[in-house]
């Protein structure tokens, strides 16, 4: 006999149980300057292949937020 189990109660949360947090979170003001982002990449198996870091600077131009990436050494 195999044992199962069920998930009763699964949800997601909705953008709007965030609504009332306090301070708002202003993406324009968030990623102006220096931005480090970091990332993996996964196969369809979903094993890792190669893992980043992204260096970023954003900018305000023309009422757009731009994001300028440090160019990387060569290898």
């Amino acid at each position: 006999m195999r044992p199962t189990a069920s998930l009763a109660a699964v949800t997601s949360p909705a953008g709007g149980d965030y609504a009332a947090n306090r301070p708002q979170l202003d993406p324009d003001l968030f990623f102006l300057g220096k931005t480090e982002a970091r990332g993996m990449s996964l196969d369809r198996q979903g094993r890792l292949v190669k893992r980043f870091t992204v260096n970023m600077n954003g900018e305000h131009r023309g009422g757009v937020t731009l994001f300028f990436r440090k160019p990387e050494p060569a290898p």
